[in-house]
């Protein structure tokens, strides 16, 4: 299989507060256009917020008519900050990044492969190509509004997240570093001119 490769995000010039907290903090990073932030979101955070009253919650790239809706939802425990590239550093700075979404299925879900080479544990939709990123004891992949509670429920006790991040890291490193990618190509490009030099 050779994945999409991804660069590791650029780290933050603060040092990295995950160590030093311990409140949990989940962020949503995501391209600010109204298809990717539909308004079933709001509902699906109200209850998410109302179950898990240690969360602190960030956005990336919300539209404005939308933030102080969930601001609400959020029992005003949101931070909201606006897309761009390097909105990427705050993958070091979150304990996991959930993205859900109710109709729209990620090919890919290359935020969810950069979220994981930064150690920050994917929270995502158990459809399309997050299936193919997100492993047991690397991030959760959830099919309901419950399994993404039980996913926060998980990561409430420091030790456990710090080992999911750990390993999600170490998972990230080999599936989709740019060195693993040039390694599976190399083998590719390998194997297929061995093919062509035995052929008649």
């Amino acid at each position: 299989m050779l994945y999409q490769p991804v660069p590791r995000p650029p780290r933050p010039q603060r040092s990295e507060t995950r160590a030093l907290r311990e409140q949990l903090v989940v962020g949503r990073l995501c391209t600010p256009t109204a298809v990717k932030w539909p308004p079933m979101l709001v509902p699906f955070y109200a209850r998410l917020s109302q179950e898990h009253p240690q969360v602190a919650w960030v956005f990336v790239g919300c539209p404005p008519e939308l933030a102080a809706s969930l601001m609400t939802a959020c029992q005003e425990r949101a931070r909201f900050h606006p897309a761009g590239w390097g909105a990427r550093q705050r993958l070091w700075e979150w304990d996991a990044l959930l993205y859900h979404h109710p109709t729209l299925a990620e090919s890919f879900g290359r935020t969810a492969a950069e979220a994981l080479r930064a150690g920050c544990i994917p929270i995502v939709d158990d459809r399309g190509g997050f299936r193919e990123q997100v492993t047991a004891c690397t991030g959760f992949c959830c099919g309901s509004v419950a399994d993404f509670s039980r996913a926060l429920e998980t990561l409430r006790r420091v030790p456990k997240r710090r080992a999911w991040s750990r390993r999600g890291m170490a998972r990230a490193e080999a599936r989709f570093s740019l060195a693993a990618f040039r390694e599976r190509f190399r083998r590719l490009l390998t194997a297929g001119a061995e093919v062509v030099g035995e052929s008649p």
